[in-house]
């Protein structure tokens, strides 16, 4: 019964797909409801079901936070997993201008909608090779994780890694920047991840810890 509940919520996941532009904490018109959160949530428990994340590893926390919603997320999942944590830093920090959703010209949308963007960021991490599982956290924008997320991943060697990623938007699920997460990342085991919603911020704790307990991770 476990087994058919789980594809069932994958497969009505699948079908909840947004192209909205977000960033933390700005409302934009888009509309997914807060049963993408917890379906997102059941598949990475179903993930982890079939050999995903594994007991016992070092694990690191790597964000991108526009407006300090994913860090606050991000210093959480740390706090309760004793995980290192990495900020993912653009060398040239965004702007409220360059994060106006309504302006097609602004900097996030023009670097949203060109697939070879890559914005430079500031520094790497420190022998990434001692981490086993990679926790992901980011914005949606425009659907998807912002680029610079993409100059991240395209700048260590996540091979053999577990990545689980986890987002924050206005409503919209973060079903296909994870896909797009997992063709970037071909030689990793790249999990469905949680997505917190402006609706639920005041829940960020409590899903959390639910999310975590789910991926067997949590106390």
């Amino acid at each position: 019964m476990r087994k058919i509940f789980a594809a069932f919520a994958i497969a009505t996941m699948l079908l909840s797909l947004s192209a909205c532009h977000e960033t933390e904490g700005r409302a934009a018109p888009c509309g997914n409801s807060d049963s993408v959160l917890r379906l997102e949530g059941v598949q990475a428990y179903t993930a982890s079901l079939t050999g995903g994340l594994l007991q016992g590893q070092n694990i690191l926390v790597a964000y991108f936070s526009a407006t300090g919603t994913t860090r606050m997320a991000a210093e959480r999942i740390a706090d309760i997993l004793n995980a290192t944590v990495h900020g993912i830093l653009p060398r040239i920090p965004y702007t409220p201008e360059d994060l106006d959703w309504r302006n097609r010209a602004s900097r996030s949308i023009v670097e949203q909608h060109d697939a070879s963007a890559r914005p430079a960021i500031l520094g790497t991490v420190e022998n990434m090779g001692g981490y086993g599982v990679v926790f992901l956290g980011y914005p949606i924008w425009s659907g998807i994780a912002p680029r610079v997320i993409y100059t991240f991943l395209e700048s260590h060697d996540f091979s053999g890694k577990t990545i689980v990623p986890f987002s924050t938007s206005n409503t919209s699920g973060n079903s296909r920047s994870v896909a797009e997460i997992r063709s970037l990342l071909p030689n990793s085991n790249v999990l469905g991840g949680l997505n917190i919603t402006r609706a639920n911020l005041s829940r960020m704790d409590e899903l959390i810890r639910e999310w975590l307990n789910r991926l067997m991770l949590a106390d």
